[in-house]
């Protein structure tokens, strides 16, 4: 897996030659650190092109484009397919013959026998795109969670998709300009939701989506899955859940042990993680691979002791290293593999833990997903608080939340100061307009304060309205919020940054929280289940009881993040990058106001560290992608991780 890249036209648009090279210098685009080869194929009016980082079937019979005998249906695909075994059987029993034993074949013999509805039976994290030359029609796919890319956009009548949006911009005459309506959006949660992204013309397929475009560029999309009521399963006891759990996520587990390459796993020492490599240990009849790292004074990061308790209690081969990264090279480095802007700056850890295991396997195990569907944030026990709230008369919440509004609260540099603080803030507020302030970030409306007024035309604040639907009927505020995570922020946030990371080192992340079975499993569960009063995830944490040790589990919560100690250092490189010329001369920021900004952070204790943040990656982004005639092809150098 690596990625995929393709064009599609009503008519001809060049030489079938011609064309080739194209979209072969698109895939070129995707060719991140460790893929075996580039291939692509076109007929002068279609064309696909694919790089694979080989991990089911190394061998030629398994390369991209993949035709099958009566050259008519091309595939490619990006992803891995756990049930592909189960599946391969189903069509050998149906009369299919197979030519390799890689999961790209199931799904090529898949559409020959389901046609598109070969998508709902895949199990595992997929993008993918068939061109059907029999009914001149094109088909991607997403996967359910959106563990797996796919944008798309027009240049004039040609339609153009990548795994990355660097690889549409490599088509000859796209057009490069920002989505300045999606800055807002930027500047609230850190990055562009939704199917928009920060290129003008260029959008998101969807998770869970389908698109097809027929002879005539039609173009439709269709929903495929969606989770369960929430509390819709049937009620059994607590043991009988806890049985179920464990079940679940072993199968889950096993799935994703399947590799023709070396396999490990991350063991950052919270529960998600341990949880997965506790299974992995009790699935292998060899010691499991695991890898920690901790960083030295300018991080917030070092749960090296959890981590070696479950590494010693199972006996992995565990490898362990307090890093060095050279900060400044590793986030030039990721705004070239992003290629959108995108300021969470557990980037750089997630990038230094992805190349440290890159080292040694192919293929690592994590825990993401485990808090958002087992309700393991703060923001899920201040949903179910809230809902007690609302019981309170309406003047006496708008007092406390005047309170919490306190700029000593919100601005605290404490964490827990500042989550109490927001907890209160929002005593007056709806369940959807709570969740919102705990998901967005420059809730005080700082690029309101620091647009220019040609760039406020284009502000619409659209984020509460996004999550509302999730909230809407009678349904508790914590599966709300459950449901939010899972299906409007994971994708965008989470599932990002990890597949970008990893694949930036030629390594393949998997996630067993995010089956999707186990997620139908777990949503479905009655939400005083799966959170017994405010005890964040208490049913997958009972759960592990037998299996991980007390004081992993029940230590305070600290999550994977990086402080921003690595601005203070940076001040000048900072400031020379957001007040640079092209960057004052946009006419989209105030530069008064901006470089006011920076004042009151630097000469004031820091106080505007996420700010000051999206504003340097922002800034890197537009002299990368936007300013210069030209893009750049090919990645900077790799950066330096001291050991």
């Amino acid at each position: 897996m690596c990625g995929i890249a393709g064009v599609w036209s009503p008519a001809p648009i060049g030489s079938p030659e011609a064309i080739d090279i194209h979209v072969r210098q698109m895939a070129d685009m995707l060719l991140h650190r460790g893929p075996d080869d580039v291939g692509s194929w076109s007929d002068g009016r279609v064309g696909l092109g694919h790089t694979r980082l080989s991990i089911i079937d190394l061998s030629f019979a398994a390369h991209q484009p993949m035709v099958d005998e009566a050259d008519s249906i091309r595939l490619v695909f990006n992803g891995e397919i756990y049930n592909f075994p189960e599946l391969r059987e189903q069509l050998i029993a149906l009369g299919h013959h197979f030519k390799s034993t890689s999961d790209t074949e199931v799904i090529l013999r898949g559409y020959i026998e389901w046609r598109d509805g070969v998508v709902s039976r895949l199990r595992g994290m997929f993008a993918f795109a068939i061109w059907d030359a029999r009914d001149d029609r094109l088909l991607l796919a997403r996967d359910r969670i959106g563990q797996k890319p796919l944008n798309y956009g027009w240049a004039g009548s040609t339609f153009v998709f990548g795994s990355e949006i660097k690889a549409l911009l490599r088509w000859p005459g796209f057009e490069r300009a920002a989505n300045l309506e999606a800055l807002q959006q930027y500047f609230m949660f850190r990055y562009v939701p939704g199917t928009d992204t920060a290129f003008a013309g260029i959008q998101r397929l969807e998770p869970a989506h389908y698109l097809t475009i027929d002879h005539a560029g039609r173009m439709e999309k269709h929903r495929y899955w969606e989770l369960p009521a929430p509390g819709s399963g049937p009620k059994r006891d607590q043991v009988t859940l806890e049985a179920e759990l464990l079940e679940q996520l072993d199968e889950a587990v096993e799935m994703r042990m399947i590799s023709d390459v070396p396999l490990g796993a991350f063991l950052s020492g919270g529960v998600d993680s341990s949880a997965v490599v506790a299974s992995m240990a009790l699935a292998s009849s060899e010691p499991v691979r695991t890898f920690t790292v901790g960083f030295e004074a300018t991080s917030g990061i070092d749960e090296r002791e959890y981590a070696k308790l479950v590494a010693d209690l199972y006996g992995t081969d565990h490898t362990e290293y307090v890093i060095s990264p050279d900060v400044d090279a590793i986030t030039h480095s990721l705004a070239w593999f992003y290629g959108e802007p995108y300021a969470d700056e557990v980037t750089i850890p997630t990038y230094c833990i992805s190349a440290i295991a890159r080292r040694d396997v192919t293929v690592a195990l994590n825990g993401d997903g485990g808090d958002e569907a087992f309700l393991g944030y703060r923001r899920h026990a201040a949903s179910r608080m809230g809902a007690r709230v609302d019981r309170i008369p309406l003047p006496l919440r708008r007092m406390v939340s005047a309170f919490g509004r306190n700029r000593r609260l919100l601005g605290s540099r404490n964490r827990t100061v500042r989550n109490v603080g927001k907890a209160l803030a929002g005593a007056a507020r709806s369940p959807v307009e709570r969740y919102t302030d705990w998901v967005t970030y420059g809730t005080d409306g700082i690029l309101s304060v620091l647009a220019t007024p040609d760039l406020r035309e284009h502000l619409h604040d659209r984020a509460v309205a996004r999550f509302t639907p999730y909230f809407a009927g009678d349904i508790r505020p914590e599966d709300a919020a459950s449901r939010a995570d899972m299906q409007a922020l994971l994708n965008e946030n989470l599932e990002v940054r990890v597949d970008i990371a990893t694949m930036a080192n030629g390594l393949e992340g998997r996630s067993p929280f995010l089956d999707h079975k186990f997620l139908e499993w777990a949503a479905a569960i009655p939400p005083q289940q799966r959170m017994q009063g405010m005890e964040l995830k208490s049913l997958l944490k009972k759960a592990l009881l037998p299996r991980v040790p007390k004081e992993v589990m029940y230590r305070p919560k600290q999550g994977f993040f990086m402080d921003f100690a690595f601005l203070t250092e940076r001040e000048a490189m900072i400031r020379d990058v957001v007040m640079a010329p092209e960057a004052t001369g946009r006419g989209l920021l105030d530069p008064v106001k901006v470089g006011r900004l920076l004042d009151e952070h630097y000469n004031g204790g820091n106080r505007h560290n996420a700010e000051v943040f999206m504003l340097f990656i922002l800034e890197q982004w537009f002299q990368m992608w936007i300013d210069p005639p030209a893009i750049p092809t090919s990645p900077p150098p790799t950066p330096r991780i001291d050991t």
